[in-house]
């Protein structure tokens, strides 16, 4: 008997949440993703998304610079 070669991960990982919703091209995943929160909120869905930089520059010496899993508008 053959053993399961197969491999599982965890869909939940941050690595593949960041991959999966933040390449090019997969906005209408990400789209389809924030709408479907937004229905089960009963609230007001979006007709598009545009995939930013995660990284937040800080803005004068005294801030500090974030990276954030997915940033969109």
């Amino acid at each position: 008997m053959k053993a399961n070669n197969k491999k599982y991960f965890n869909t939940l990982n941050d690595y593949f949440v960041r991959y999966l919703f933040t390449d090019k091209g997969s906005e209408v995943i990400l789209l389809d993703f924030i709408n479907s929160i937004m229905i089960n909120a009963k609230m007001k869905t979006f007709r598009s998304v545009e995939i930013l930089t995660p990284f937040n520059l800080k803005k004068n010496k005294n801030l500090k610079e974030t990276i954030v899993d997915v940033k969109c508008i």
